[in-house]
């Protein structure tokens, strides 16, 4: 079967497309950088703002692993458009590090990269805050009291807990990005990044 029919690259393929496509880094302007890491910011933000509405009173009715799962597969949402719409992600640029090391892209590039994209994804999460603000659909429910309370717990995290957990969210995100670039079709895309997420 050639390439251009198969279902899903190996991979050993998939880790060789990831550093071909970290390239991109080389060509693209800042402008574009900034823009498509506006959107991830705000993506993500999306999927995190549906994650907590749905789940402000899920536990009562389900439980609380599945509220969590059903928060978690919600959350992925976010995730399935920076994928399919090809936006700036941080943690999914962290796989650009494979371009690197195998001398598609200079380490500085990526670091120019990395700092622009985790500034644009800041930014565009914040300006999503701001029109949810501005929408009043927090009051509803308890949207707000859930919300501070998810924010609380993280900001009581000790440093080392906080670092091993993004670790391990950097790792699920990446997995899922090169599950999504193995995929050829946009279901496997949209599966494999919920799955990673759930």
């Amino acid at each position: 079967m050639s390439s251009d029919h198969k279902m899903f690259l190996t991979p050993r393929e998939t880790a060789h497309t990831i550093a071909r496509n970290g390239r991109r880094v080389l060509d693209q302007n800042i402008g574009r950088t900034l823009v498509l890491s506006l959107l991830a910011g705000f993506y993500i933000a999306f999927g995190a703002q549906l994650s907590t509405v749905v789940t402000q009173d899920a536990a009562q009715f389900v439980g609380i692993g599945i509220s969590k799962f059903l928060g978690g597969s919600l959350f992925s949402i976010g995730l399935m458009l920076v994928v399919v719409c090809g936006a700036e992600l941080f943690t999914g640029n962290s796989l650009l590090a494979g371009a690197a090391l195998h001398g598609e892209i200079s380490w500085s590039n990526l670091a120019k990269n990395w700092t622009i994209v985790l500034v644009g994804n800041f930014v565009g999460a914040l300006f999503f805050a701001w029109l949810l603000f501005e929408t009043r659909l927090w009051e509803q429910g308890r949207v707000a009291e859930t919300a501070i309370r998810i924010a609380s717990a993280k900001c009581q995290l000790t440093f080392s807990a906080a670092f091993v957990r993004g670790i391990l969210c950097n790792w699920l995100v990446c997995l899922a990005v090169f599950m999504a670039t193995a995929a050829r079709d946009i279901p496997g895309k949209l599966l494999v990044s919920n799955c990673n997420n759930s």
